[in-house]
């Protein structure tokens, strides 16, 4: 059948039965031209006709239904079209029945064509060719190919041939697909011509190589791994290194086996002369082609100078630290956020383990930085400064420090770091203190007692008017003046030996209820002639504790006056019409004593409020000797609390004493 056989006829039928438009159109065609033959003659012709064109039509669907020609439908082409290699179908005789666009574009249009004429030139089918075997078999064949293009040039190509079946399951054509490996194949001979250069960079690189298998046989080593350890192939590896008969514990080359990954470690080998090397070795899986592990590259840097001289500087570095560690200072080195990052043992003592922390948060306990910092001012001109700070201890105890700043710089001269050096300088500042004490004390005094005297001569002369004229009145007036003055001079002596290290505590067991008591007792009624409030609230159960009463009282004395002046000297316009006092005693909820004195007076004005506590601070002017809160700051102190306050002005203010129930039980001692 050469017409049915031809390029002519097959393309028609697709292209006719391709679309059902097509169909119709053309089956109304053949209506028409069999009627017009049977019009104009015998009736047989054209049943003649319409049986030629049937049987050619139907050899046609049959070749169609058993070619790739099949393929030419929308979807399946462009599927067919799309496949980013040489797709080509061919049947038994090995003509080219059907072909992609990437075909075409580099060997033209071959369809009708052998295939062996249109991918080499040839005039016979090639050797071994995996169309012919597919057609044999019905499987899939592969093989790799030389071809040329339709511009004269040759392509490497793998080959793959795959069968199309029809529904019996018979071999129709066969489904030639080939991917163009040139460049594949260039890359490769360039690595084939390159892997001389390669050999010579193994033997050449200036370091220890070497390939181990898995059972930890030497491979292969390069030229200096050999001069150093011999090394032959076939030994083991600890062999080589260390003269072992077993795997290295923790062997760097079993965990790269185990896991794939690259790993490293330092250790010490024995030469081939017998001296010891310390190298730095680094072990990377090496995988075949189908991605197998199959080996691990070993590659060893020498250190042993490296090593030695990090083992110089570490001997110095421990001097450096053992210095640094023994200091009896609190050292910190901050960075220029201000955050710790390295501090010595006397530091972390005090403070505590504190890296990371803001020195700040650390020192004072504050959010922000301290204003006046000397490390912020060493950062910024290089130079040392100093300056004296209170600290506060990680057990909430302050510390009075001498501070010394100082530049870290690095290679390049640039400052990376600041040093801080603070000396604990709190006895110097309580023997500062004492004598400060000594000198005000007789000064204050000297003007308190004058000025006592001058009102205890006030009240005999009242009174020895009063004998004189027989007013008994007069000399009353005049007894309460002497009693006055004379109270003041018995609380001045009181505080006086609060103040003076010569008085010893005497602590005993007691309920803290008896003072307050006591001095609510003795402030009452001089309370409710001023138009003041003065209130106990304390529990009815309020344990026993150890105590020296005698201070306790006095610290009680001490603040209720406070609170009884504050409110008594209330100058505001807008203040309260009654005073009030309230006298607290609780145990808070860390088991603590907590006593506290709350009134409602001025308040403390904030520019002076840090100051409270400072050396004979007084708020009362010629009147106050500002020995009343030292007492009170003493007697917290030594029965192993702390004192503070808060005050808000024109509401009030509250003192509060911390006394931990353990000191207290302590003192029992």
């Amino acid at each position: 059948m050469p017409l049915l056989s031809s390029k002519i006829l097959l393309p028609i039928y697709i292209w006719l039965i391709s679309s059902l438009y097509r169909i119709l159109a053309g089956t109304i065609l053949f209506a028409a031209i069999i009627i017009v033959i049977g019009y104009y003659t015998d009736p047989i012709y054209g049943g003649l006709v319409a049986a030629f064109f049937a049987f050619v039509f139907a050899i046609a669907a049959y070749q169609v239904r058993n070619s790739g020609a099949a393929l030419n439908y929308p979807g399946i082409d462009r599927f067919f079209q799309g496949v980013p290699c040489y797709l080509s179908i061919q049947d038994k005789d090995l003509r080219i029945i059907r072909t992609n666009r990437l075909f075409r574009r580099d060997f033209g249009s071959q369809d009708g064509e052998y295939c062996y004429k249109a991918y080499k030139g040839a005039d016979e089918a090639c050797s071994n060719c995996p169309v012919i075997k597919t057609f044999e078999d019905g499987q899939t064949h592969t093989t790799q190919e030389i071809v040329i293009t339709q511009d004269g040039k040759k392509a490497d190509v793998i080959v793959y041939t795959t069968p199309v079946n029809d529904e019996q399951g018979k071999v129709v054509g066969v489904m030639e697909m080939a991917t163009n490996i040139t460049e594949v194949k260039e890359l490769h001979n360039e690595i084939d011509s390159s892997r001389k250069e390669y050999k010579d960079l193994f033997n050449g690189v200036p370091c220890y190589l070497s390939t181990i298998d898995k059972d930890f046989k030497i491979l292969r080593v390069n030229t200096l791994f050999a001069q150093e350890f011999g090394g032959k192939p076939g030994e083991y590896c600890y062999k080589v290194y260390k003269n072992r008969d077993t795997v290295c514990s923790n062997c760097h080359v079993a965990k790269t086996l185990e896991d794939g990954e690259i790993h490293s470690q330092e250790k010490t080998v024995t030469k081939l002369d017998g001296t010891e090397a310390r190298l730095i070795v680094y072990s990377s899986p090496i995988y075949n082609r189908e991605g197998e592990m199959t080996a691990v590259m070993e590659m060893a840097t020498e250190i042993t100078e490296l090593k030695n001289l990090q083992d110089i500087v570490k001997q110095s570095e421990s001097r450096y630290r053992h210095l640094f560690e023994g200091v009896p200072c609190y050292i910190s080195i901050q960075d220029k956020n201000l955050k710790i990052i390295d501090s010595n043992k006397r530091f972390k003592e005090v403070f505590g383990d504190k890296e990371g922390t803001y020195c700040y948060e650390i020192y004072k306990k504050r959010g922000e930085v301290c204003p006046d910092c000397p490390v912020l001012k060493t950062f910024e001109d290089g130079q040392v400064h100093s300056r004296e700070e209170t600290v506060i201890n990680r057990d909430g105890t302050k510390t009075d420090t001498l501070v010394h700043s100082s530049p870290i710089y690095d290679n390049e001269g640039k400052c990376v770091a600041v040093m801080e050096v603070s000396t604990d300088i709190t006895e110097v500042k309580k023997l500062q203190k004492d004598l400060t004490y000594m000198g005000q004390t007789v000064a204050v005094m000297a003007h308190r007692i004058k000025n006592i005297l001058m009102g205890l001569e006030g009240g005999i002369f009242v009174v020895n008017t009063g004998f004189d004229d027989s007013d008994q009145e007069t000399v009353k007036k005049g007894w309460e003046m002497i009693e006055r003055n004379v109270e003041k001079v018995s609380r001045i002596v009181k505080d006086l030996l609060y103040c003076s290290k010569e008085r010893e505590m005497k602590f005993e067991t007691i309920n803290p209820q008896r003072a307050f008591d006591s001095v609510h007792n003795l402030f009452k009624d001089k309370a409710a002639q001023d138009n003041i409030s003065l209130t106990l609230d304390i529990p009815e159960e309020l344990p026993e504790g150890r105590f020296d009463y005698d201070a306790i009282h006095s610290l009680l004395t001490n603040l209720v006056t406070n609170a009884l002046d504050a409110c008594i000297n209330d100058a505001r316009e807008d203040k309260t019409d009654s005073h009030r006092i309230i006298l607290r005693a609780t145990i808070d909820t860390q088991s603590n004593y907590r006593f506290e004195v709350e009134d409602n007076g001025p308040g403390i004005p904030g520019h002076v409020g840090e100051s409270v506590f400072d050396d004979f601070f007084s708020t009362k002017g010629r009147e106050g000797t500002g020995l009343g809160l030292l007492v009170a700051n003493k007697v917290v102190e030594e029965h192993g609390g702390t004192i503070t306050f808060k005050s808000q002005t024109g509401e009030g203010t509250t003192f509060r004493a911390i006394i931990p129930v353990t000191r207290a039980e302590e003192n029992q001692s």
